[in-house]
This record gives structure tokens, sequence and C-alpha cells, in this order.
């Protein structure tokens, strides 16, 4: 992380603040919605937005709360951006979900930071899984056991783990024993003029495989 910001947990207390983020960082883009959109039809897809976003993150923070996280300026304590995220890993995809920068600091770098320290959670998080996996594979059972044999060491993903075991930009380790269980990161945001720095950002971060789609909408 910059020197000037460091990563933590989200908490409670941080909603304010984070409220106040979300208003400031999407202003522009439902402007925008509402200019192109019509009042009536931004009315029904987006009334009260500030309120339902922040809502929406105390949610997670209550349901998932080792998966928010603010950055705060190490000078003044002030929280300058937030993010949030899910691990699935039954697809095998880490996803970035609501985040923000304050508009006051967005352009200075810290929503890439953010992003890249999300990803590498997720690479990390993925790697543990498939370690743990193959651990409980390898685990010899009590009917096939000798008299006296010790059982073979489950490994854990401490410090000792990590480094033993370097994985290939393919999620595969050299001795082909370990697959990494989440293998991609998905974020979603508009390809509107007003999100043209966090589609930066991101691709910055290392997005780079990009599905484009359109939403219409016709007045019944």
């Amino acid at each position: 992380m910059d020197d000037r910001y460091r990563i933590r947990p989200a908490t409670e207390a941080d909603l304010d603040r984070i409220g106040e983020i979300i208003r400031q960082a999407w202003e522009p883009i439902f402007g925008l919605h509402q200019e192109s959109w019509g009042e009536e039809l931004f009315d029904v897809l987006y009334a009260n937005w500030p309120e339902n976003i922040k809502a929406s993150v105390g949610r997670h923070l209550a349901e998932h709360p080792e998966s928010a996280f603010v950055v705060e300026s190490l000078e003044t304590g002030e929280v300058a951006a937030f993010i949030t995220y899910l691990l699935d890993m039954k697809k095998g995809i880490g996803i970035v979900g609501l985040n923000a920068v304050a508009a006051g600091l967005q352009g200075q770098g810290i929503g890439t930071m953010m992003y890249k320290i999300v990803m590498d959670r997720f690479r990390k998080a993925g790697l543990k899984q498939s370690v743990d996996k193959v651990a409980l594979q390898a685990r010899p059972s009590h009917c096939g056991r000798r008299q006296g044999a010790r059982p073979s060491p489950i490994l854990r993903f401490g410090e000792g783990a990590q480094r033993s075991i370097s994985t290939s930009r393919a999620g595969r380790s050299p001795d082909g024993l370990f697959q990494r269980a989440v293998k991609y990161a998905q974020v979603r945001t508009g390809l509107n003029d007003a999100q043209t720095g966090a589609r930066r950002a991101y691709e910055k971060a290392g997005f780079n495989i990009k599905r484009k789609e359109v939403i219409y909408y016709a007045y019944l």
C-alpha cells in the first residue's frame, strides 16, 4: 500500500463516512443516468440510491465482515475509500463488489492499489483452499495405518507452506499437486464517460478480459 495509507477491516463506525464517499463518487454517474433516461425511469430504478447503496454495504459488513475493507489516511485517520468482495469457490471466481474512492482523492492510484490487494487476497484464499483439499485427501485412514506408524502431516497455509509452494501463472505448482481454486477475478462497471476513471483503475490492477452488454428499456 502507498505509505500514506493503510487498508484495514471496515467496521459499523465507518458506515457514515462510507455513505459520504458513495454520494461523492457516484453522484456524477447517477446524474448522467438521470439526464439520459429521464426522471420517471430513473426514479423507478434508482430512487434513494445513496441510502440504498449504503444499506447494501451495511448488510455486506454484517454478513461478511471478513470481506469489507476501508483505506485510511495515516496522516488524518480519515477513510479515503472502501471495498467489498466475495469468493465464489464453486465457480472459482473472486468478485469485487461495491467500492469507491472519495471524490477529492480520485486519480491518485488509491483504487488501483485497493484492487490489487483484494486480487492478492483472492489468490491466497484460492491457494489455501487447494492446499487444504489436497492435505485432507492425503490423510491416511485408521484402518490402513500400520501399528505404531505416525500419520502424515496435514499441510496448512502458513508461512512455511506459502514459501514451499510456487504457483505458475496457470495456477499449478511445479510438482503438479496444487491447483489454485480461485482462478479469476470479476468486477462490474459502466461504459459511460462518468466511469472512465473506474475502468482505467481496474485495467491497471490487471482486469483485461471484457464482456460488454447493453440493457434496453421501452416505455409501455
